[in-house]
């Protein structure tokens, strides 16, 4: 049997094809995240993502120290930024540096209402993703974003995927 055939064959399977579709539709989910949502015992879980990972239906990646899960028709870069974007805290700082186009983290923590050392936490994590610049000045330190563009094309393209009523609709449609 060809590659093609098995990846079909494993589809076939209603738990591996519901997998693929909660992940097709929700990618950057990761393992725990899965397993509460569609409560499939874990060791069964566990087998089944590796049968998908196996046969290149799916990709896990770690980001931010949680392994998540893609189609594998999604691209690294855009991996790397839905997992990071996964995360709520992370996103919400995203979207401000993205309005102001530039901010210092005093300003985060008030908007955000969260501690200047919990800001330094998350500022510190994505310039080790690569997703922000700092820039030293005279008013301290100021944060960009590199590519805002593609945090923009990922943000439209998959901005519906982030939605837990999306999700529970979908997971409304599965009844095992």
């Amino acid at each position: 049997m060809n590659c093609a055939n098995f990846q079909a064959n494993l589809l076939s399977s209603r738990t591996n094809n519901f997998l693929y579709g909660l992940i097709y539709n929700f990618p950057g989910l990761y393992f725990r995240q899965i397993q509460r949502t569609s409560d499939i015992p874990i060791g069964t879980l566990n087998h089944r993502l590796g049968q998908l990972n196996k046969y290149n239906l799916i990709i896990g990646d770690i980001i931010l120290k949680k392994k998540r899960f893609f189609v594998s028709s999604v691209n690294a870069e855009e991996r790397k930024l839905i997992g990071i974007l996964r995360e709520a805290k992370i996103k919400e700082i995203i979207k401000i540096i993205q309005n102001k186009n530039s901010i210092n983290y005093e300003y985060l923590s008030e908007e955000l209402n969260i501690t200047k050392s919990t800001v330094s936490w998350h500022i510190r994590r994505l310039e080790n993703e690569g997703i922000l610049k700092i820039e030293n000045n005279q008013c301290g330190r100021t944060y960009f974003l590199k590519d805002s563009s593609m945090i923009d094309n990922v943000l439209s393209k998959y901005e519906k995927s982030f939605s837990e009523k999306m999700l529970n609709n979908f997971m409304s449609m599965w009844e095992f």
